[in-house]
């Protein structure tokens, strides 16, 4: 099978390979619709917004194009708030249920570069500041040991190139 979107991915690797619900809910439960409504809130808000203001400020030919470099810094924070309320309205320290899941997983690779890459030092500050759960959630998504190593290994190759 051949597929291309990250969201359709995703959702394939879990039906296949999750079969003991490690990281996901059963089919006959509640839960799976929300995991489903997480990740696809991650694959048409905050990536195609976390990679404009990427392009934005880092990558395009035209510099100082401040409307839009404004414009997805004000998304990436409205992104943050709606995670950070999600968190605050679940209790439980993950966007779905009592676990992390695929779901608060697929985050990962965009918040990771929020930092440096995206809004810079000061900015970020302010913005965990701001939003405390998102911070404390994302602090232990990128704690997990198989998370932890996947960034080691992606900011090492980085490097070489």
């Amino acid at each position: 099978m051949n597929l291309w979107e990250s969201g359709a991915i995703i959702e394939y690797l879990v039906d296949k390979y999750d079969t003991a619900g490690k990281i996901s809910y059963p089919s006959s439960s509640s839960q799976k619709y929300k995991l489903i409504q997480w990740l696809h809130f991650q694959v048409s808000g905050q990536g195609p917004y976390f990679g404009q203001k990427a392009w934005f400020s880092n990558f395009h030919s035209e510099k100082n194009i401040t409307s839009a470099i404004e414009r997805y810094g004000n998304e990436i924070k409205r992104v943050v708030g709606v995670i950070d309320a999600a968190l605050k309205s679940n209790g439980t320290g993950w966007l779905v249920g009592d676990k992390c899941t695929y779901a608060d997983i697929s985050f990962v690779p965009w918040n990771a570069l929020i930092g440096p890459f995206l809004l810079g030092e000061e900015e970020t500050k302010k913005l965990m500041e701001a939003n405390p759960e998102f911070k404390k959630w994302h602090d232990s998504l990128v704690a997990r040991p198989a998370i932890k190593k996947v960034l080691e290994a992606k900011a090492a190759k980085a490097q070489k190139h």
